[in-house]
């Protein structure tokens, strides 16, 4: 994991994926907001969405608040959240509109 910046400040630290992952359960609900966040500013500016990966963003917040998640099944569900989050925002260093980080502090969606 990188940290995940806006404004060429840092707005989410990086999270250590070997070590163990409920105690930063909530950072990695909020790395994934941001990050779905972002396409959704890009979808606004014309980058096409499919319908399939707005349920699968769905399905990951709703896996993500299960109250008894064992640490092999958060590990499993932040797995196919980082096969689904789309190449452009997981290679190299991570910069997100302003937008989506209030968008994911909000925890509203784009209007």
């Amino acid at each position: 994991s990188v940290p995940i910046y806006c404004n060429d400040e840092i707005v989410c630290e990086p999270i250590d994926s070997n070590g163990p992952l409920l105690p930063a359960r909530k950072a990695i609900a909020f790395r994934a907001k941001l990050l779905f966040s972002a396409w959704e500013a890009d979808a606004c500016d014309g980058r096409q969405m499919a319908i399939d990966d707005l349920d699968r963003i769905d399905k990951f917040e709703t896996s993500l608040s299960m109250a008894r998640l064992s640490e092999n099944e958060l590990l499993e569900i932040t797995r196919k959240l980082g096969d689904f989050i789309p190449v452009f925002l997981s290679q190299g260093r991570i910069e997100v509109p302003e937008r989506a980080l209030l968008w994911a502090q909000d925890g509203g969606d784009a209007a």
